[in-house]
């Protein structure tokens, strides 16, 4: 039996895998001064962006901005062809790095938006929007609650559901 039947029988000792080959790849600072800050400088300000004077380290204080970046660099707008360009290496590492430290800096102060209470529509407006959208007329007072009334008013806040905060006098309020 030759040596190369039993290689292919699985016989012969395997040889270990070749151990990739270590790329260097620019840290995110050098690759954004390196691609980025030849026209996103507080000199030229190109497209009204400048990144000299943002810290890579603190992206959760310009995270609008820095999601800008994050969003042109991934569909690679940025640089624009004819400028010199990273590899795709390059590209990919310096993304994942931007969206990893926009995600931990939202994690760590999260924005939930608005957080005002919602005001629930009255009957009127109920009927009106269910008309609007569905084009149906609809007598909606015998299937929804009466609404309340203040200053002659029925729109106004629904226990917790809506409006300023209420007031604890039953006295009216100061004209």
């Amino acid at each position: 039996m030759s040596t190369s039947a039993g290689a292919l029988r699985g016989d012969a000792p395997q040889q270990p895998p070749a151990a990739p080959l270590a790329v260097s790849l620019p840290t995110p600072r050098t690759a954004l001064k390196q691609y980025c800050l030849t026209c996103h400088n507080d000199q030229t300000k190109t497209a009204g962006l400048t990144l000299a004077s943002l810290d890579v380290d603190r992206m959760g204080e310009h995270a609008a901005t820095w999601e800008k970046v994050v969003r042109k660099l991934r569909v690679r707008m940025m640089p624009p062809p004819g400028s010199p360009r990273p590899d795709e290496a390059t590209y990919d590492a310096l993304v994942t790095h931007l969206e990893t430290a926009l995600d931990r800096a939202a994690a760590a102060a999260p924005n939930p938006g608005r957080t005002e209470t919602f005001r629930r529509l009255n009957r009127t407006e109920y009927q009106n929007a269910i008309g609007d959208l569905l084009d149906i007329d609809v007598d909606v007072s015998s299937l929804l609650p009466k609404d309340d009334a203040s200053h002659g008013f029925d729109n106004v806040g629904v226990g917790e559901l809506s409006g300023p905060a209420r007031r604890h006098s039953s006295s009216p309020p100061p004209l």
